[in-house]
């Protein structure tokens, strides 16, 4: 039997922009969240294990867990990332699949 997905959605670092989550466990949608934002910013973060340890952190304080969001609705959850990123008035777009 596969393993229950668990689900986030949040902001991050008051960008404006917005990550739906779909992971195993918090550890694991740090390490993915990690891994979506060197995709989206297109860098490599030297320090990936403080990185994934602050996005757990991030993740457990200020992301809703359980909540998908209205902005996935019609998207079945499955292991990965999906990003929105800001527009003007502070609000994030449309989410699309980075991992």
């Amino acid at each position: 039997m596969p393993k229950k997905l668990k689900i986030w959605n949040g902001g991050f670092d008051g960008r404006g922009d917005h990550f739906y989550i779909a992971a195993h466990s918090v550890q694991d949608a740090a390490r993915l969240m990690a891994e979506a934002n060197n995709k989206i910013h297109k860098s490599n973060i030297y320090n990936f294990s403080f990185l994934v340890n602050r996005n757990a952190r991030i993740i457990r304080e200020y992301f809703s867990e359980g909540c998908w969001g209205n902005a996935m609705d019609g998207i079945t959850p499955e292991r990965g990332v999906w990003y929105a990123p800001a527009i003007t008035g502070g609000h994030e777009g449309k989410p699309e699949r980075i991992l």
